[in-house]
């Protein structure tokens, strides 16, 4: 019936007809299909008028000549960087592989023979020179079921070089010398890299001897860190004698710099900075 109302319509209604239907068409794609298009577009364009004001604030709009030269700059001056760290690190370390006892299995057996062993032995140095040394070294023999063997044999160690050393100063006396719990140093993922073993020790002698003791701690066989130090002349007679009290460190890294897990140096891309 609608077919036959159609077609008793006027050419110009026809006309008319198709002309509002097929605007009502338009309409509705436009609304539906290009404008929320259109709108996405003009949000990307600001947003692309935003990035570029910031960058040009920023003072990274730069040519791409410019950022790559920045690029190889700041490369360069992280492989320097790595170089003078690395260098610094086998330097400082007092304890090298495999004396630093990275990943060697340590017993409790293996702990107590060197520490009977280093203990007659700087007695015996000790009263070769006539200078006093307390025995036991401050370090227990009995090690229970909660004593990490490694560090217990690396405080050993530390011990035995410095007292190795006040004994070759040739000191008056060496009144204490006592191992502390070692300091762990970690990189930002959590890895420890570095083991700090401080060691206090307290000894009479002369200036000379201190000279003697911090050139000597330049040398690569006697390499420490101070930590604390204090001097005092407690004998109005004798105002020669000192009284020496010092916090000395011996440093272990347990990774060797070069197999440490450091940000790796990015690869150059053949894209360009910012995409052009």
């Amino acid at each position: 019936m609608n077919t036959l109302q159609l077609k008793n319509w006027s050419e110009r209604q026809q006309v008319l007809a198709v002309i509002l239907l097929a605007g009502l068409c338009i309409f509705l794609l436009y609304y539906f299909l290009l404008y929320p298009q259109t709108q996405d577009r003009k949000e990307l364009e600001q947003e692309i008028k935003n990035m570029r004001n910031q960058l040009a604030r920023d003072k990274f709009l730069r040519p791409k000549q410019s950022l790559e030269a920045d690029k190889r700059w700041e490369l360069k001056q992280n492989k320097m960087l790595r170089d003078e760290w690395s260098a610094a690190a086998k330097r400082l370390a007092a304890f090298r592989e495999p004396d630093g006892l990275g990943d060697v299995y340590v017993g409790k057996i293996d702990y107590k023979v060197r520490l009977l062993d280093v203990r007659h032995r700087l007695v015996a140095k000790s009263q070769q020179l006539g200078i006093s040394l307390p025995y036991d070294l401050d370090m227990d023999l009995n090690v229970s079921s909660h004593d990490d063997v490694r560090h217990l044999m690396l405080k050993l160690r530390s011990v035995e070089k410095l007292a190795d050393l006040a004994l070759d100063l040739n000191v008056r006396t060496l009144q204490r010398i006592t191992p502390k719990d070692p300091i762990e140093h970690k990189m930002p993922n959590g890895e420890v890299f570095l083991e700090e073993y401080p060691v206090h020790i307290e000894f009479y002698g002369s200036l000379e001897n201190l000279y003697q003791l911090f050139r000597a701690m330049f040398e690569k066989e006697h390499v420490f860190t101070v930590r604390h130090l204090r001097v005092e002349a407690e004998f109005p007679s004798k105002p020669e004698l000192l009284s020496i009290k010092a916090e000395i460190s011996a440093l272990a890294f347990l990774t060797p710099p070069d197999k440490l897990s450091l940000p790796k140096t990015p690869k150059r891309k053949s894209k360009g900075p910012m995409g052009y």
